[in-house]
């Protein structure tokens, strides 16, 4: 992960929201609750999920990196939306680490509202 960018979220044709984007690895990091706004399913958002709950493995912890507000570990999880994509969370700041191929991955199932892509 590099220096992160502040770049516009289109979320809906008139509604943006600000993410920050990793222009090295495409990822993005959502700050609590904003990729809750992101999300098209209002059943089984990721980030409203107790985080404590969702399966976990070792191989999964293991592939977890720092925060990138408060720099604490992160726990890899599920999608509620695909459980086939892990998504790192921040327990202490609520916030999410999507990887830029999970963003395409949660895209194309057509969970991410966004409606223009290329960030």
């Amino acid at each position: 992960m590099g220096v992160l960018e502040i770049n516009d979220f289109p979320i809906s044709p008139i509604l943006r929201i600000e993410v920050d984007t990793c222009p090295l690895c495409k990822g993005f990091w959502f700050d609590g609750g904003e990729l809750r706004k992101t999300l098209k399913s209002k059943n089984g958002i990721v980030d409203e999920a107790d985080w404590s709950s969702l399966p976990r493995t070792l191989e999964l912890d293991s592939k977890a990196g720092n925060c990138p507000r408060c720099k604490i570990i992160m726990v890899r999880v599920p999608s509620l939306q695909d459980r086939r994509i892990n998504l790192d969370y921040c327990a202490n700041c609520d916030g999410f680490w999507v990887d830029g191929g999970e963003m395409e991955q949660l895209e194309k199932g057509g969970y991410v509202k966004r409606t223009i892509f290329g960030i």
